[in-house]
């Protein structure tokens, strides 16, 4: 797998886990993305996005579901969980 955005993506997924069952647009993800902070406090340098490249990564994680709204291009994004596949040890 290859390990671009690793950090834009570990965002990404505790910003979906805050706000499982809502519903939200690509703007408050660059949003949360462009002031994400380290645990020091501090903005986090690797995860600044614009509006272009949250999408596209938004639509690559399938936990990710995207509401197209009417028919324009403006729709809604909602995460959701999926349940990571059993073992055969379990």
């Amino acid at each position: 797998m290859a390990t671009n955005h690793v950090f834009r993506t570990k965002a990404m997924l505790e910003y979906g886990e805050d706000n499982i069952g809502k519903l939200f647009n690509v703007k408050d993800m660059v949003a949360f993305l462009n002031t994400y902070r380290t645990k020091s406090g501090r903005i986090h340098r690797q995860t600044q996005t614009n509006a272009w490249q949250m999408g596209s990564l938004l639509s690559k994680n399938p936990n990710f579901i995207y509401h197209q709204k009417g028919q324009s291009k403006n729709g809604y994004w909602e995460y959701i969980v999926i349940p990571e596949p059993k073992t055969m040890e379990e």
